[in-house]
């Protein structure tokens, strides 16, 4: 387990390295519109969407997850190369997209990988240690590239080489198991699609955050530190949330533990748009610790309590796929062209409409979901 979380450690301090100032090295450095901006970032959740059908293909198919890590690895390592490099949007717009697809990859076999080999109860004791290695990554990196942008991209690299130290950790194979028959009707279940509805609308106004933050905080007068030091706070305050996770969802309900997700965002996105204080936006950081995690790690809970055990799986990626991915995907692009038009506080108040939208429509699911006995478990 201990090679796990510094593999998870060293995962996501390479993708911490990027996260927080890729909208702003989009638009400063390479000077791309805001719908260029949109556009390349979109790659995050459109090739995420392609990595849960081929990764999860090749691994039921070869069973092989140790390799299949290595691989991703390598092909993250050489993306990772060339966008230090490039600056031509088309030729960048294609390698972020490569970029995205194996990382986006090997968040999905390091999932499966602890899963398979550890327990769900220790998903988010062991998937912890990601979120430290973005906390450290996210608040040094500005002080280290000193505005030299383009350096995101190597510490990303050196992130990612250490963590090839720790692919043994995961079992070189999946163990097999007898896939069920899946039938239409086995995943038509109102209550979990009413879910993912809402969830992704709320997804939508999620996509303000990783790239037009930072473009935020810098439209404020604020330099490239202050987004370190927002996404340090942001990140730990999730440490908490995602490492007792299993407990607060025993607490509270997994509908619940999505439904205070969803009002932390709300409140994040309309503090947002009505404040240009350093202050009040790294306090709204702290609304972070159920922003995220809340609605990712609610996702893999959910499954639970709507399908029997053989479709868990299935949930979980239909979960990711139609609401996570998919509305983070619709809302970049959408928010790429309201910045580019209309300014980065309309993004804000895009994002806040959207939050109070699904909020509306979540709380209008307990009645429902009451009927089911679900809303409480």
């Amino acid at each position: 387990m201990t090679y796990k979380r510094a593999f998870n450690f060293f995962l996501f301090s390479g993708i911490g390295a990027i996260l927080p100032l890729i909208g702003v090295y989009l638009k400063n450095d390479l000077n791309f519109s805001g719908t260029s901006i949109g556009l390349i970032v979109s790659t995050s959740p459109l090739f995420s969407f392609f990595a849960q059908i081929i990764t999860g293909y090749l691994t039921d198919k070869t069973r092989l997850i140790r390799a299949l890590i290595s691989i991703f690895t390598t092909i993250l390592l050489i993306s990772l190369i060339l966008l230090y490099k490039i600056r031509d949007f088309y030729i960048f717009f294609i390698v972020y997209g490569i970029y995205s697809l194996s990382s986006s990859s090997l968040i999905l076999l390091n999932n499966i990988g602890i899963i398979e080999d550890e327990s769900l109860q220790k998903f988010g004791k062991i998937r912890v240690f990601g979120s430290i290695g973005f906390l450290i990554t996210a608040g040094i990196t500005p002080f280290i590239i000193k505005e030299k942008r383009d350096l995101i991209f190597l510490l990303s690299i050196v992130s990612s080489l250490i963590s090839i130290f720790f692919i043994s950790a995961y079992p070189k194979r999946k163990k097999t198991h007898r896939k069920p028959k899946i039938k239409i009707k086995d995943i038509i279940i109102p209550g979990f699609w009413a879910v993912i509805g809402v969830t992704f609308l709320f997804q939508i106004s999620y996509a303000c955050l990783d790239t037009f933050l930072g473009i935020l905080i810098n439209k404020s007068g604020y330099s490239d530190y202050w987004i370190g030091i927002a996404w340090v706070i942001g990140v730990l305050s999730e440490l908490p949330v995602m490492y007792f996770t299993e407990k607060i969802i025993k607490k509270i309900g997994v509908f619940n533990f999505i439904l205070l997700g969803i009002i932390a965002g709300f409140i994040r996105w309309t503090g947002y748009y009505l404040t240009s204080s350093i202050t009040v936006i790294i306090l709204l950081q702290i609304l972070h610790s159920f922003t995220f995690s809340a609605l990712y790690n609610g996702g893999i809970y959910l499954s639970y309590k709507f399908f029997p055990e053989k479709l868990i799986s299935v949930g979980q990626s239909l979960y990711d796929s139609f609401s996570r991915i998919l509305g983070y995907f619709v809302g970049i692009i959408t928010i790429g062209f309201i910045y580019e038009n209309k300014g980065i506080k309309a993004v804000f108040l895009f994002s806040s409409i959207m939050a109070f939208v699904s909020l509306i429509l979540f709380l209008s699911l307990k009645t429902f979901l009451n009927r089911q006995n679900l809303s409480k478990t």
